[in-house]
């Protein structure tokens, strides 16, 4: 993980049931391991995850090809 120092902000806008998925997710993490996990360290981590995939995603046009892709190699 990079050092905070190293971090930027961004505004991200997710659906309502995306929402409640990271919500899920972190209490589920807090209820298993003891220990506090934010969304935004959720979603830093998928997206180190999918760097690390070497995932070629430069032939998406739009989101729902990125998903596609992203599925797809998930199931490998």
């Amino acid at each position: 993980p990079k050092q905070p120092g190293d971090m930027k902000k961004i505004t991200l806008t997710v659906n309502h049931d995306q929402i409640i998925w990271l919500d899920r997710l972190a209490t589920d993490i807090r209820a298993t391991s003891r220990t506090i996990i934010d969304r935004g360290a959720i979603i830093r981590a998928l997206i180190s995850a999918l760097e690390r995939s070497n995932l070629n995603l430069t032939h998406c046009a739009n989101e729902t090809e990125m998903l596609e892709a992203i599925t797809r190699k998930l199931k490998e």
